[in-house]
């Protein structure tokens, strides 16, 4: 069964070109398969993917006319928790063209896209600091903010301190990061539940207060 094959069972119809990726190559690894169908779905309709950990804090229309990624913190790679693509793109067709000759799904995998691929210059690499403001911080680049949020010593349990009521991130509230454009809050290597009076549970407190309570 191919990729195409098995989208449309669940009614998602993409071009004949899926035919020559293999379903099995994403059996059981659900994470990979998720860096694939992002670029099979923008690649046919074009968008923009986000992943679900993510708290969207300001408008992304300055950015819709463009294509891009974001930095992988502070390496030079990128990051597709966040990807803007237009429908047949030049990225995509390139990505997708070399994963049917080498029969790799890591073609698709988002830090080591630009070793693999010759990308076109107009697919933008975003800073981090846009759509994960804590992660230069917690990877201990930027040491004035790791300083400044007193972050948790240690990287998973750094990302950690939005949902944990006891952290300086939840004290400041819902303003502490205004500049960024999303939160992102790597869920794999954070707890299902927030903390009453966290970061992320006052967001969720706001937005059921403003969307469903009224």
């Amino acid at each position: 069964m191919s990729v195409a094959e098995k989208l449309r069972e669940i009614d998602i119809y993409v071009g004949s070109h899926w035919s020559g990726l293999p379903w099995r190559w994403f059996i059981p690894y659900r994470a990979l398969f998720s860096d694939v169908l992002r670029f099979i779905i923008l690649h046919e309709f074009g968008g923009i993917y986000i992943d679900a950990d993510a708290l969207l804090l300001r408008d992304l229309q300055p950015f819709f006319s463009y294509e891009f990624g974001y930095r992988w913190s502070f390496l030079n790679g990128f990051n597709t928790g966040v990807l803007r693509l237009f429908a047949k793109s030049n990225v995509s067709s390139i990505i997708i063209n070399r994963a049917r000759q080498t029969k790799s799904p890591y073609e698709f995998f988002p830090s080591s896209l630009e070793k693999r691929h010759s990308l076109p210059a107009n697919f933008y690499r975003l800073p981090s600091a846009f759509f994960d403001p804590i992660w230069l911080a917690v990877d201990e680049v930027d040491q004035s903010s790791r300083q400044e949020w007193k972050l948790s010593s240690g990287f998973l349990v750094a990302f950690k301190d939005p949902l944990r009521q006891q952290s300086e991130i939840s004290r400041r509230g819902r303003s502490v990061f205004d500049g960024a454009f999303i939160f992102h809050w790597h869920a794999s290597s954070t707890p299902k539940i927030f903390e009453p009076g966290s970061y992320l549970h006052q967001w969720s407190e706001f937005l059921n207060s403003e969307f469903f309570d009224k």
